[in-house]
């Protein structure tokens, strides 16, 4: 590429798009942290993996800005406005903005402590955060079975990369394409945003299931059913049910829901272990994404009505004390009808 492409984030996700992106470009990596630039820029390494020399790391955030077209944020959801209002005054209208976070923007997470109910209109995806602080068109998100561990130890692996406009994602496409990573398109964008959110809701469901050792029937059925709950939501939030069926959505739920490497699934197993939120938090230092996408999932399933028995279950077992064996059973027993009514 004529520049380099710009990382905004030094996590676990920041690192895989970063190493992907150096196979095809210069890569300049935003990092908070001094010392994780300076090991990235003098030891080339990062989270105990060696990088390739043409990965640079900065503190500045105008000069990547300034040095890049192409700006992939990889920011905790929590974070994601406040560093893109950061952003802002630095970006142009050729600038390509196509980010990785897989959650939801909404009031902060005290902010719903004490809330029975909230508005679709109060829920935002990190694209429409993007468009809302900086006025930018050329938006895309990068979404799929993105395992960090897998990827960075050269597994195969695919994503899907969505925008409204070809133009972004063939650019994001000529970056991140390689033999062992391929890139599939939609126009999507949204849908494929909200179904990188929810299916982190179930893969905390699956990490209860298998650490409960309950077996591959109940996986499987819960599955199916994650499936028509997250339709659900994609049609209360106006968006097309077609991404759940895609690589960002069946193909992202089965790969989280089934690995030890994901933070939704480990976070799940722990419940099964009789932990609560508080005793999981203290050995964590970052809330799964899955628990605060949580949280917003079961105050718009109330407010409008939504069939959502997987949600509801994990905020009682979270949030309200219910024995996770209880919820699993009444998951297990939920009066469905049809197997197949969202199609």
């Amino acid at each position: 590429m004529d520049k380099p492409v710009g990382i905004i984030g030094s996590g676990s996700f920041g690192l895989t798009l970063g190493h992907l992106a150096s196979e095809n470009s210069e890569v300049l990596m935003y990092t908070r942290r001094e010392e994780v630039a300076n090991s990235i820029n003098q030891d080339h390494m990062l989270k105990g993996y060696s990088l390739k020399a043409n990965i640079k790391a900065s503190t500045d955030l105008e000069y990547i800005c300034n040095q890049c077209q192409l700006l992939i944020p990889v920011i905790p959801s929590t974070e994601f406005r406040n560093v893109i209002k950061k952003m802002a005054p630095f970006l142009n209208p050729q600038h390509f903005l196509v980010h990785g976070t897989k959650g939801l923007d909404y009031p902060s997470f005290d902010d719903l402590k004490d809330r029975t109910s909230l508005d679709k209109k109060e829920v935002h995806t990190m694209s429409e955060v993007i468009s809302q602080e900086t006025g930018l068109i050329r938006i895309g998100c990068i979404a799929g079975p993105n395992l960090s561990k897998e990827i960075l130890d050269n597994k195969p692996a695919a994503t899907v990369i969505a925008s409204p406009f070809n133009e972004v994602i063939n650019h994001a496409v000529k970056v991140f394409k390689s033999q062992q990573f391929y890139p599939f398109s939609s126009n999507e964008l949204k849908g494929t945003e909200l179904v990188g959110a929810f299916k982190n809701i179930f893969a905390i469901v699956a990490g209860v299931v298998e650490g409960a050792e309950m077996g591959k029937n109940a996986f499987g059925l819960l599955i199916t059913r994650a499936m028509r709950e997250m339709i659900n939501f994609l049609t209360l939030l106006d968006s097309s049910k077609n991404p759940a069926l895609g690589t960002a959505g069946l193909g992202d739920l089965v790969a989280t829901s089934a690995s030890g490497d994901s933070r939704n699934f480990s976070f799940g197993k722990k419940i099964s272990q009789g932990l609560s939120l508080d005793e999981i938090m203290e050995t964590q230092s970052e809330l799964a994404e899955g628990v605060r996408t949580l949280k917003a999932a079961f105050l718009l399933s109330k407010k409008y009505k939504i069939n959502a028995p997987i949600t509801t279950m994990l905020h009682q077992v979270i949030y309200e004390g219910l024995d996770f064996n209880r919820a699993v059973g009444f998951m297990m027993s939920y009066p469905f009808t049809e197997d197949v009514d969202y199609m």
